[in-house]
């Protein structure tokens, strides 16, 4: 939950520094947020931005990550012995 919000922030932060709010905000500024430095929590960010479309305070993109399931460990076996 407080990655959430960390991401919330951090997001909200980039835009502002850009002069821009989350209603104001065009698709190039969130664009130039995930590609920069700063961005942090980024897939967080995601669920943020899907949200407040959802809620209509944004028209910004935000394309969901697929989860591909855990990483295989490669010494399963040697874990258990």
């Amino acid at each position: 939950m407080k990655r959430h919000v960390r991401a919330a922030i951090a997001l909200l932060d980039g835009l502002g520094t850009r002069g821009r709010a989350l209603a104001d905000a065009r698709q190039a500024d969130l664009d130039a947020w995930l590609t920069s430095d700063q961005a942090s929590h980024r897939r967080e960010a995601g669920h943020f931005v899907r949200w407040a479309k959802r809620h209509k305070l944004t028209s910004l993109e935000f394309p969901a990550t697929t989860w591909h399931g855990p990483t295989p460990h490669h010494r399963h076996r040697g874990r258990w012995a």
